[in-house]
């Protein structure tokens, strides 16, 4: 059964992942993602959780893109599927210490497992995780600049702004005023992705 070799299948996928082929290192990936999606499967991953998680992470630095696209996927399934305590408590160091486009994953499944689970993954984090969105707000890329907002849209969502205002208020005025649309723009729609407002981030 799958139960007795997956050690072994799961440290070849992930040796795959690191092969000099895109295609392979691309198959790899998409075949994990697959894996943890299975619910019969998926608590086989639990003494992999880190292991796993910073692999598929790190792999999207590739710069064939379709391998960058088969870790986003498989990115945004871990935080899904994965603990989500467990997953958090790996993300928010990302989000600080690490450049583009690590950080800008691990803000994307941070935020997947906001939507998901709503505040109690991430409650005990929260004076981590604020600290760390506030800083990739100031981030020089924008696409890192405008998924912080999304995350701090959906905490602000589940916190609201009693606790989450001793945070924001450090930012400057314009920043600021832009989140706070962002937050505005969320309230008035029942998705639970806010829309995009028409402004240069």
């Amino acid at each position: 059964s799958i139960s007795v070799h997956f050690k072994g299948l799961l440290y070849q996928l992930l040796s795959l992942s690191e092969d000099e082929e895109p295609q392979i290192r691309e198959y790899s990936i998409t075949i994990l993602n697959s894996l943890v999606k299975k619910p019969a499967i998926v608590h086989l991953f639990g003494n992999y959780i880190e292991l796993v998680v910073l692999k598929v992470i790190n792999r999207s630095k590739d710069t064939n893109k379709d391998v960058y696209k088969a870790c986003e996927n498989c990115a945004l399934s871990l935080a899904v599927h994965l603990p989500s305590e467990k997953v958090t408590r790996i993300l928010f160091p990302l989000i600080v210490a690490e450049e583009h486009p690590i950080n800008l994953i691990a803000i994307k499944m941070m935020t997947k497992v906001i939507e998901l689970n709503g505040k109690s993954p991430v409650e005990s984090f929260l004076p981590n995780i604020m600290p760390a969105l506030l800083q990739a707000y100031e981030n020089q890329d924008s696409c890192v600049r405008k998924c912080a907002v999304f995350c701090m849209v959906a905490l602000y969502k589940e916190f609201g702004d009693h606790v989450l205002s001793p945070y924001i208020n450090k930012l400057s005025g314009a920043k600021l005023k832009l989140l706070q649309l962002y937050i505005k723009r969320s309230q008035t729609h029942s998705s639970s992705v806010p829309t995009s407002p028409k402004s240069n981030m």
